[in-house]
């Protein structure tokens, strides 16, 4: 709780969302970097609990999507904007991968 002087209030209002939301923005992505491990096959999640968020590589076969989901209950969650880079073949199938891709778990 603080008391402020009413001149001035917006200022002081909007400065202090402001440091909130970044504080909240810093909170929530350090959870997910920290929450969140590059894989090469899908059972390496397992390890893990199968909780977080998975990098990985994709072939982008449905059937492979398909499989994910039957055995592990893992989706693909996102595309990431950053496409570069080596590829290690698909998490399912170990073929020739084209994207890559972060999976995980619908709670």
């Amino acid at each position: 709780k603080e008391t402020l002087p009413r001149e001035g209030i917006a200022q002081a209002v909007e400065e202090r969302l402001i440091s909130i939301q970044a504080s909240l923005y810093a909170q929530a992505l350090a959870h997910q970097q920290e929450h969140t491990y590059a894989i090469t096959h899908y059972q390496e999640a397992a390890g893990y609990g199968f909780r977080g968020f998975f990098e990985a590589d994709w072939c982008e076969s449905e059937q492979c999507a398909d499989q994910l989901k039957a055995e592990t209950g893992m989706t693909v969650r996102c595309l990431p904007f950053a496409q570069g880079g080596e590829t290690r073949g698909c998490l399912v199938c170990g073929r020739p991968s084209s994207l890559k891709i972060v999976v995980a778990r619908a709670y």
